[in-house]
């Protein structure tokens, strides 16, 4: 019984589903299989069964599972109306394990017409897509989406809570591995480095190998999957050095394990291994920290709202994502707007301290603007609204700060190229010292060589620069600065004057007691 060429899975026996791919015949266990390996060879796009590290899913091409997604009050809250012409949704992808997966993405869904861009966070798994409404439905996005095996959903809250919780859960996981297995084993160490007689080497030996398999076959793995896919797009990145410096030490630790000569590091195998994931856990708690941090403006409006039923002639509570534009809405002294919208009847001092700074109070009265956010100071309005959702201010914010985010700074970059150079400058001094080590000691050749590999891994190129990039972001965010464009932090040691288009003085937007008299 063969297997299914795109999503792996054996063939049902009596099927008859096949198709040339580059001049040879393959087989499916499906027909929703055929399709997407045809739409993807149609397109040019068939490198992609080359560079990919995983199976795929099998699809699901139901052509009227995303018509939902059409009508205008579901879009309201993960698609943001750009212009006439062009509207953009921010969704997170299921199915992404590779670069590969990255860039058919990006290539397969730029073919389709009405498309303006497409950019994906292989991080993240979100996916920012312009397109304009008048050539292609969202629903037809979405269904060609899922039919090359990448579900969509829109990018709420709520599923990126979910997705981060996920990721939290599984590199705390492989990080509990790696630690459990290198204290273990460092314990085990010491009696090896003390003198064992041989038979009791013997057997810490391979208790020492016993422990630190599932360290590199199950902890180390995010490591050898990054490296192998990166070598098949001819990339080179960090966890190239990483992989061949866990790799080795660990295959050279059990050669000499099963002959019984030369010395082991598997100590050294899960230390190195713990320290990496510890390393990359932190930069992922500073990125989960930072999507936090941008929504919390959105997640400072009202859950509910009273809303005018027309045909009760009463108010109504009603969820906030069921407000339409039209509707007549009561906003209570101390309650917090929850939509763009003119006041009606009231006058009320209104608190924009959330989007301008400004510590007193606005007043307003009927005809005026109130803004999403802004809180009610004194006594009851009743407002029409003219935005909801994604349309209002508040959200157009959001997005700048969103679309920053997905932007790669110009250091960002910078470091990624020179982490490439660093890279291949790496494996070639290690292939120098390797030969001249060979020369003088051919013993000590390898784990000099492997030495080499550890204390050269460009940690800080590939690590510090982009957690210190959305720390810093996070930062300026706490003190009520959004972060719009992706290289203001570059530009901000070059700064000698700031000027402020500012009528009054520039406050926290939160008055403080600084001294109590008598």
């Amino acid at each position: 019984m063969s297997d299914c060429f795109h999503c792996r899975l054996p063939v049902p026996p009596r099927s008859d589903f096949t198709l040339s791919i580059d001049g040879q015949a393959q087989q499916f266990c499906c027909p929703g299989c055929q399709a997407v390996a045809s739409a993807i060879d149609a397109g040019g796009l068939g490198r992609y069964y080359q560079f990919r590290t995983e199976s795929n899913e099998r699809p699901n091409l139901e052509s009227q599972a995303y018509l939902a997604f059409d009508d205008a009050s579901v879009q309201s809250e993960f698609v943001a109306e750009i212009s006439r012409s062009e509207k953009q949704v921010s969704l997170l992808l299921e199915g992404i394990t590779c670069a590969a997966c990255v860039w058919l993405i990006e290539q397969y869904m730029g073919t389709l017409g009405g498309i303006l861009s497409v950019r994906v966070n292989a991080s993240t798994h979100r996916c920012l897509i312009n397109w304009n409404p008048d050539t292609v439905s969202l629903s037809e996005i979405m269904t060609r989406m899922h039919g090359i095996g990448y579900k969509p959903i829109p990018a709420t809250a709520d599923r990126q809570l979910e997705l981060h919780q996920r990721e939290s859960r599984q590199i705390l996981m492989r990080l509990g591995v790696a630690g459990f297995g290198m204290m273990q084993i460092t314990m085990v160490a010491v009696v090896l480095y003390t003198g064992a007689d041989e038979s009791w080497t013997r057997f810490f030996r391979w208790l020492s190998l016993i422990m630190a398999t599932p360290v590199v076959l199950y902890s180390a793995r995010p490591f050898f999957r990054a490296a192998i896919s990166a070598l098949k797009t001819r990339h080179l990145i960090m966890d190239v050095p990483v992989s061949l410096a866990i790799g080795g030490a660990y295959l050279a630790s059990v050669w000499a394990t099963l002959t019984g000569s030369g010395e082991v590091y598997f100590e050294s195998v899960s230390m190195f291994t713990f320290f990496l994931l510890l390393g990359r856990y932190l930069e992922m708690r500073a990125r989960h920290r930072n999507g936090i941090d941008s929504s919390r403006m959105t997640q400072l409006l009202p859950i509910t709202a009273q809303v005018f039923d027309e045909a009760a002639q009463q108010w109504k509570s009603v969820s906030r994502k069921l407000i339409q534009a039209g509707d007549q809405l009561l906003v209570a002294a101390g309650d917090t707007f929850p939509c763009d919208g003119l006041i009606l009847d009231g006058c009320s001092g209104v608190s924009e301290a959330l989007l301008t700074g400004e510590t007193n109070d606005v007043d307003k009265q009927p005809g005026d603007f109130v803004i999403a956010g802004s809180i009610n100071g004194s006594n009851p309005i009743t407002v029409r609204a003219t935005a909801v959702g994604q349309k209002t201010r508040l959200s157009a914010i959001e997005t700048l700060v969103e679309k920053a985010q997905q932007e790669k700074p110009q250091q960002v970059a910078t470091a990624d190229r020179l982490s490439g150079y660093f890279v291949l400058t790496v494996l070639m001094v290690s292939i120098v010292v390797a030969v001249v080590w060979w020369q003088i000691d051919s013993a000590k050749a390898f784990w000099v060589t492997l030495s080499v590999l550890v204390v050269t891994c460009p940690c800080a190129l590939s690590l510090a620069m982009p957690t210190a990039l959305t720390t810093s972001i996070g930062w300026l965010r706490s003190h009520g600065l959004l972060v719009t464009k992706s290289h203001v932090l570059e530009v901000l040691p070059k700064i000698t004057r700031v000027m402020f288009d500012k009528t009054g003085a520039l406050t926290k937007g939160k008055p403080e007691i600084e001294k109590v008299l008598g």
